[in-house]
């Protein structure tokens, strides 16, 4: 299971840094879509530059998380499941708020 988080954590990262720097432009697939940053492509890169910390940090916990669980033989199931994912979310959802405010200050 930790190896799916990794991955998952990976693409979550690069689906915030990549937009960042400019390598993705604003679009209706990949990135932050919110109105805020939808807004124009200022709003588009400050947003996620903004979201980096927060995403990055969530995604490195989901992954320590993950691990943990694993080593300590947690019993299959949801659990092994919903924890991890349960901080990538919430870790998505404070990097959404970050890119919103910074997005709304231009």
């Amino acid at each position: 299971m930790p190896f799916l988080f990794a991955g998952i954590a990976v693409l979550t990262v690069l689906m915030t840094v990549l937009p960042a720097r400019g390598v993705i432009p604003r679009n209706a697939v990949a990135g932050i879509r919110i109105p805020s940053t939808m807004s124009s492509d200022e709003a588009w890169t400050q947003g996620h530059r903004a979201a980096i910390v927060p995403t990055i940090v969530a995604a490195v916990v989901s992954v320590i998380v993950s691990v943990v669980l694993t080593v300590c033989r947690a019993p299959d199931g949801p659990i092994q499941v919903l924890i991890p994912a349960m901080v990538l979310v919430g870790g998505a959802g404070i990097g959404m708020y970050a890119a919103g405010r910074a997005a709304k200050r231009l």
